[in-house]
């Protein structure tokens, strides 16, 4: 997935967004997907899939990105 978009990473796991927040210039796009086991209840959702973009920069972390971006 080289220079992927969030929307590529998105399509590329069949997931589906479950809510977006934006904080300091970084957009987190929280997801679930069937690709993976488990996951973290989050607002009352199960999410496993997380991906945060700022600037030309993507993280892609299961079940959530921990430390910095």
């Amino acid at each position: 997935l080289a220079k992927a978009t969030a929307q590529d990473v998105l399509s590329y796991y069949r997931a589906k967004v479950v809510f977006v927040e934006e904080v300091n210039g970084i957009v987190s796009y929280y997801a679930e997907t069937a690709a993976f086991d488990g996951g973290v209840d989050l607002n009352g959702r199960e999410i496993n899939l997380h991906i945060a973009v700022g600037g030309d920069r993507i993280t892609v972390g299961t079940p959530l990105i921990f430390g910095g971006f």
